[in-house]
């Protein structure tokens, strides 16, 4: 493996790409704010490597996982161009989910004089807590949050092409982008502990302050009341129309009440996982379909490839980041979303889900009732329970949930 950062080595997606803001995709005003979607593979890459090609005093990044790949290599290859430049770059990944990248992949970035931090709770909370979002933030003026991780099958670079992940990114450009860097500033100052403290991330979650107006940075974590969840239960309760994409979907019990309500009282559209790594994630979904179709929800499994996106779309109101939508993302995870109020921006991510839908597959009742056999109820009870219980509790042991 060539180190990212050799000199005359590494990835050439590095250098390739310039502003992202001069991509092709469509610019949508939030207050002072400037908010773009990133929906295509190479799209998605060019966001990233761009951005950090673009910075002159700061970068901080935080990524679930960085694969010791050709696309961890650009990334890798992008912060240390930036520390040639002068640029303060910090980088957090997570133990858990960044365990199969060795150390050594980041020595030359940590030798040009970046700070490199691995988020890894203290025993007593290892089994429950893992740090999921996906954040890169920079010179405070621009920041991006996704579902994606920083390893090539999240970039249409998986063989087969099929096991790549369908996903999403957003940047917000403008006043906001510096408020989720005081977040950052938090997060690294917990990171940085050699083992964190269960109690210390309930703290961090419950003191943040920033979900508040047009756009605003929700944080989800430890903990039943999260600003994250205390949105999305709130915006449920008063919405007309739902429209949903999650990689993972089986929530609890009180939000399960809540999309079926949405979709008697209106409309609710979602596009679940018809592809996955893990099958159990999928027989667990498939127990939520009777409840639903019954409260007259549309079912949609996603076929191109594997479904990676986290969106959600409530009225006016768009939701994207890095939270699936089970019992860990809502519960235990640290979660990243952005709300935005946009009517604009609501119509063009139900455009980007209506094709979506095309290469879906339509759970009808009747395809329902086929499938609905003894013994599939008893493998889906099993696998739902574990997704919602077990592994809330044993950090993955059966039917690891990846990010």
């Amino acid at each position: 493996m060539t180190e990212p950062c050799a000199p005359g080595g590494g990835y050439t997606i590095a250098d390739k790409y310039g502003d992202p803001r001069e991509m092709d995709v469509p610019v949508f005003q939030v207050e002072d704010n400037e908010v773009r979607f990133y929906h295509e593979p190479e799209d998605r890459l060019a966001a990233v490597i761009g951005l950090i090609g673009m910075a002159r005093k700061s970068v901080r990044a935080f990524y679930y996982m960085v694969g010791q790949d050709e696309v961890g290599e650009a990334f890798m290859k992008a912060l240390c161009k930036a520390c040639e430049r002068g640029v303060k770059v910090e980088l957090v990944i997570d133990a858990v989910g960044s365990d199969e990248t060795d150390d050594s992949f980041f020595n030359k970035f940590l030798e040009l004089g970046g700070t490199w931090f691995k988020f890894s709770a203290s025993f007593s909370s290892k089994a429950l807590v893992r740090n999921h979002q996906k954040i890169l933030v920079v010179d405070e003026e621009h920041a991006i949050v996704s579902g994606f991780n920083m390893a090539a099958a999240y970039f249409g670079k998986a063989d087969p092409p099929e096991n790549s992940w369908e996903d999403m990114g957003t940047l917000v450009s403008g006043p906001d982008a510096g408020q989720l860097g005081e977040y950052y500033d938090k997060l690294i100052a917990v990171s940085k502990q050699k083992k964190v403290k269960l109690r210390k991330l309930r703290k961090l979650v419950k003191e943040w302050h920033g979900d508040r107006g047009p756009l605003c940075w929700t944080i989800g974590g430890p903990g039943r009341v999260s600003p994250w969840v205390r949105a999305l239960k709130s915006d449920l309760d008063k919405g007309q129309r739902l429209d949903m994409v999650e990689a993972y979907f089986s929530p609890g019990r009180g939000i399960l009440k809540r999309i079926g309500q949405l979709a008697r009282r209106g409309s609710a559209r979602l596009i679940l996982a018809g592809r996955t790594d893990h099958a159990i994630t999928l027989a667990a979904h498939r127990l939520t379909h009777g409840y639903l179709l019954k409260r007259k929800a549309d079912i949609m499994e996603y076929q191109r490839c594997r479904l990676h996106m986290k969106c959600i779309v409530i009225d006016d109101i768009v939701y994207a980041g890095s939270s699936n939508m089970d019992a860990r993302s809502l519960f235990v995870n640290l979660e990243i979303m952005v709300r935005i109020e946009s009517a604009e921006a609501a119509a063009h991510i139900r455009e980007r889900m209506d094709r979506m839908e095309g290469d879906s597959l339509e759970i009808t009742p009747q395809l329902h009732d086929e499938r609905d056999g003894i013994f599939a109820k008893i493998y889906w009870a099993f696998a739902y329970f574990v997704v919602t219980v077990v592994d809330k509790t044993v950090s993955g042991t059966i039917g690891r949930v990846e990010g």
